[in-house]
């Protein structure tokens, strides 16, 4: 019975965990007010595509841009047209898709005032 309940424990955190994401923003952090590029890298497993958006949940807005996302390779995508167009809390939404699955990464950002 512990063997159950222990299993049990292990699948229901692994279904819990959220993958990891790796954002490379360039050097110096995500610019105010100002368009940019980054990286996104996750385990190949956890998605065949992602889709990128950012909000200010605060605020009740997100970005006035769309990004474009391109796979480089499996498990890596730039996403250009990046523009946190203010100061404040912001949230990056990375969404990992596959087949069957889609999973929502969520990443706070903060940037300081000029």
């Amino acid at each position: 019975m512990r063997t159950y309940i222990a299993l049990a424990a292990c699948l229901l955190f692994a279904a819990c965990s959220r993958p990891e994401v790796q954002v490379e923003y360039p050097d110096g952090g995500p610019p105010l007010n100002q368009f940019f590029s980054m990286t996104i890298k996750v385990d190949p497993s956890h998605a065949d595509s992602i889709h990128v958006d950012a909000d200010m949940p605060a605020h009740g807005h997100g970005m006035i841009v769309k990004p474009v996302v391109t796979q480089e390779e499996p498990g890596v995508w730039r996403v250009d047209g990046m523009k946190y167009h203010m100061p404040g809390d912001w949230e990056l939404y990375v969404d990992l898709m596959n087949v069957d699955t889609a999973t929502r990464v969520v990443i706070p950002v903060f940037l300081e005032p000029f």
